[in-house]
């Protein structure tokens, strides 16, 4: 309840600004300013309510862990791509690196491990500057556990950033204290609460955290200490071959004679991620910088080549150097594919770029293994090098209520939408919400309470009901409400048995684990915490209704 009534204010203050500052009104320079000071203050208190709230629960022995099947690779990317306009901003070259014999699928709780990765890893972010940031993931040890492996699966993250002084580490993992704020002046935010819940959380997954003494990272040739933080927690390895996996979990033959040139800034991070695309079975080189890029072109033949955006617009302004374009299309083979790893900031600057004719694919730094495995892949299917095998689309399995099973879902379409929300505010947020994605207002019905949602979806989606055209489709239903709250009014409304069955999404400041799964367990179809995100409202609106396969029934 705590979370809920700190968080609904908030709701209202951050989806107000967002709709304020994309609603094509003529503010001026300051008013934009005023409103995203509002919006980034805002997000920092939501950032410092969710710390606190977490503390709170881990001291009084309350806060669960919630153990779901994982990908650890994709975790990582994920959790690294949150991050990735502020270290391009930063000028921080991020790079992941997952060693082969760590599993793809673990069990584990994903939103914790994402929260103690997301500490460590924005830290580095935060405290570095024109370097290098470096995600790393490693089995440390099996344990032989039957019926299933254990493995140990450990976490690095290294920087080149200011360092922690010997003299400052005892601060470490204590609330309240930012051990690297004494090294510089007060310029960075943070509540000093990151690194007391992720040594908690990892203390509840019987793991370790610590603070490594660190090899000097070089940078070019300068040395650069950083700060280097290691977490391992034990997980239960799932063997994969039976489930539904991302296609890089099972690549196809990549030709040990296909030929891949990464060029970088960074000596360290074309190394890894060299390194990464040999796991794939190509043959991968890197050099550091333009000139030994040329070199490289102009002696030898490649298939592919992966450059840093940097190296093509070395000014950091978003202007292609034009002698460097020029110097690139004389050494470089007309069949060759150039890819360009490029930040978030400066997509547009590339998209207009031609070698040879051709545009270059982008890639978002630092790329995600399975972006690249796709992009080597078709690469290697227009050259005909290999012929990767046929992946066929997975349909989503749906059960009939004959008992059979129909391949694809029912084709959305347009429907009304009920809101349930008692909060002014929120439904006013939901309202304008709704409309800026394309809903009129003869569209959607608000009320107050689960029982008039009831009492609505009773009146318009049931079978007796003859126009059709004004039944339901969705429900936005908010969790905490006077009269019925939602979790009972979605319980009464899937007892209904002679209605048609609208999606119902669950719309709430309800951010605590376990929320989610009593929103699903009560009957809805998704859960969206508050503050609402207009994407997420408009994909999870389209998201197929499997409730009334037959109907005609209705």
């Amino acid at each position: 309840n705590m979370s809920h009534e700190i968080r609904t204010p908030m709701n209202g203050i951050i989806a107000g600004t967002d709709l304020l500052s994309n609603s094509g009104s003529n503010l001026n320079d300051d008013q934009l300013e005023i409103l995203g000071i509002i919006k980034h203050s805002s997000e920092s208190m939501l950032i410092l309510i969710n710390d606190i709230l977490d503390l709170s629960r881990i001291e009084a022995g309350k806060l669960e862990l919630f153990y779901s099947v994982l990908d650890i690779r994709d975790l990582v990317d994920n959790t690294v791509s949150v991050l990735g306009q502020l270290a391009a901003r930063k000028h921080v070259d991020v790079c992941v690196k997952v060693s082969p014999d760590v599993p793809h699928l673990v069990h584990g709780d994903p939103i914790r491990l994402r929260q103690i990765l997301l500490n460590l890893y924005g830290n580095s972010v935060k405290f570095t500057e024109n370097g290098i940031v470096i995600v790393q993931v490693e089995i440390n040890k099996k344990i032989n556990s039957s019926p299933s492996n254990v493995d140990v699966i450990h976490f690095v993250v290294r920087d080149s950033g200011i360092g922690i002084p010997h003299s400052q580490r005892n601060l470490l993992f204590h609330k309240f204290s930012q051990a690297r704020d004494h090294c510089v002046a007060k310029t960075t935010e943070g509540s000093g609460l990151g690194l007391a819940i992720s040594k908690s959380l990892v203390k509840m997954m019987r793991g370790n955290i610590w603070l490594a003494d660190v090899p000097e990272i070089s940078l070019n040739g300068n040395p650069n200490l950083g700060s280097e933080f290691h977490f391992e927690v034990p997980m239960l390895s799932e063997n994969y071959q039976d489930m539904k996996c991302p296609e890089y979990l099972h690549p196809m033959k990549i030709p040990g004679n296909f030929q891949v040139l990464v060029a970088k800034n960074q000596e360290v991070t074309g190394k890894i991620f060299a390194e990464e695309l040999s796991a794939l079975g190509c043959h991968a080189e890197n050099v550091v910088g333009i000139s030994q890029m040329l070199e490289k072109l102009a002696g030898k033949k490649y298939d592919v080549v992966i450059a840093e955006s940097t190296l093509l617009a070395p000014k950091n302004d978003g202007v292609l150097d034009q002698q460097v374009l020029a110097d690139l299309s004389a050494v470089m083979h007309g069949d060759a594919q150039m890819m360009i790893l490029v930040s978030i900031l400066d997509r547009q600057t590339f998209g207009s770029m031609t070698i040879w004719g051709h545009a270059p694919e982008l890639l978002t730094n630092p790329p995600r293994m399975s972006q690249v495995y796709d992009k080597i892949a078709a690469v290697v299917k227009s050259r005909q090098l290999a012929s990767p095998p046929s992946i066929p689309s997975i349909p989503i399995p749906i059960a009939e209520s004959n008992g059979k099973v129909r391949d694809t879902p029912p084709s959305p379409r347009r429907s009304r939408v009920l809101v349930a929300e008692d909060n002014q505010v929120n439904q006013r947020i939901i309202q304008k919400m709704l409309i800026r994605i394309g809903y009129k207002p003869s569209d959607f019905l608000i009320v107050d309470d689960g029982q008039m949602a009831v009492d609505a979806i009773r009146k318009y989606n049931s079978s007796d009901s003859h126009d059709k055209s004004l039944r339901f489709g969705a429900i936005l239903m908010d969790v905490f409400m006077p009269v019925m709250d939602g979790l009972n009014a979605s319980m009464e409304i899937r007892a209904m048995k002679d209605a048609y069955q609208p999606l119902i999404i669950a719309l709430t400041a309800n951010a605590m684990r376990g929320d989610q799964e009593k929103s699903i367990n009560a009957g809805m179809d998704a859960h969206m915490t508050k503050p609402a995100n207009i994407t997420i409202l408009k994909q999870n609106l389209a998201l197929p209704n499997t409730h009334n396969l037959d109907e005609d029934a209705l």
